[in-house]
């Protein structure tokens, strides 16, 4: 089956409060499931107080959230009766924010279904109508009340593995910033990386967060970089030796969307030929690909790069050379 042709609109999806994350993460769901519930959370208006009685999607939204079209139909009836057997529970922290005349009585926990289970999937539209819990609906709404991460449905579309949607969402939470810390251990954690894989440092970023961060930047709205810090927070130059292991990791992260090109004039560049420019002007073209203007130091002449390149590219060569190869200390003594 051919994959819909897609319109210009690009529905958004609010990245989770605390209260959804631990069911739809704690529970195991699939990379496919919870594609399919952010597509139905693309559907609430952020911007709206009210709630709706029913969220309609249809199979061109799950082409932009990237969930496959093969055998669809059936995926996605497993998918909704999987979410309608998430229970969540209602815990007596959470019954401050609910107006709910049988939680005010009752003095155990209430349990209900991620999603309602009237939904119906018409098979000749590829409509699919989801109805959410009256009790949950606060804690949907929250979502347009607070300042969370608002991402575009379309960036989780490349994804396969539940750690690359997690990484994404991390990066996003800090995308404002422009970077942020952690831990080894404390990432391993997040990205619920069992102990008994992945044990040493070498393959836990050959296989998870090289290849990750490879895809995230190739095909989202962020470019993601690191460097690997020691215990003293000193940057790590060799594995070899005593105190000389992994620590953290610094990510610096930009949003390409929100790429500003006067905040890199006069910066440094270093092409691919080893020599070092200065950043006299950018030309960023319709495609988002950039051409530079470059002052080559040691012919003391203006100069350009044969081809434009990717924001990527760019970003690459000079978030490396400011934030490591001049100054050569750690990312947090530079953030003032």
């Amino acid at each position: 089956m051919a994959r819909r042709k897609l319109n210009n609109y690009k529905p958004q999806v609010a990245q989770e409060n605390s209260f959804l994350q631990r069911y739809i993460y704690d529970k195991k769901l699939s990379i496919n499931e919870i594609k399919i519930f952010k597509a139905i959370l693309s559907k609430v208006k952020y911007n709206d107080s009210l709630f709706q009685d029913s969220y309609v999607i249809d199979y061109s939204t799950l082409d932009i959230a990237g969930v496959p079209n093969r055998n669809r139909y059936k995926e996605v009836e497993k998918s909704l009766i999987k979410l309608m057997n998430t229970f969540v529970t209602i815990r007596k922290e959470d019954r401050e924010r609910l107006d709910d005349p049988i939680l005010k009585k009752a003095k155990g926990e209430r349990k209900l279904g991620l999603i309602r289970n009237d939904w119906t999937h018409e098979k000749k539209s590829s409509k699919i109508v989801v109805t959410i819990p009256d009790i949950l609906k606060p804690f949907f709404l929250e979502l347009a009340d607070k300042e969370y991460t608002i991402y575009h449905l379309e960036n989780l579309s490349s994804f396969n593995k539940m750690h690359e949607l997690k990484l994404y969402e991390l990066f996003a939470r800090w995308r404002n910033r422009g970077y942020f810390n952690i831990t080894l251990d404390n990432l391993r954690d997040y990205l619920e990386i069992e102990e008994t894989k992945y044990v040493k440092y070498a393959s836990f970023k050959t296989h998870i967060l090289v290849k990750a961060i490879e895809k995230i930047t190739n095909n989202t709205n962020l470019s993601v970089i690191f460097r690997e810090l020691k215990k003293n927070g000193e940057i790590l130059t060799t594995n070899k030796g005593p105190g000389n292991k992994v620590f953290s990791l610094e990510f610096v992260i930009t949003d390409k969307e929100k790429f500003n090109k006067e905040n890199y004039i006069t910066k440094l560049f270093k092409n691919t030929d080893g020599i070092e420019y200065i950043i006299l002007d950018i030309d960023e073209e319709e495609n988002g690909n950039l051409l530079l203007k470059l002052y080559d130091k040691k012919a003391s002449a203006v100069t350009g790069l044969s081809r434009p390149i990717t924001k990527h590219e760019f970003l690459q060569s000079v978030i490396v050379d400011w934030y490591i190869l001049i100054a050569k200390k750690p990312f947090k003594e530079l953030k003032k």
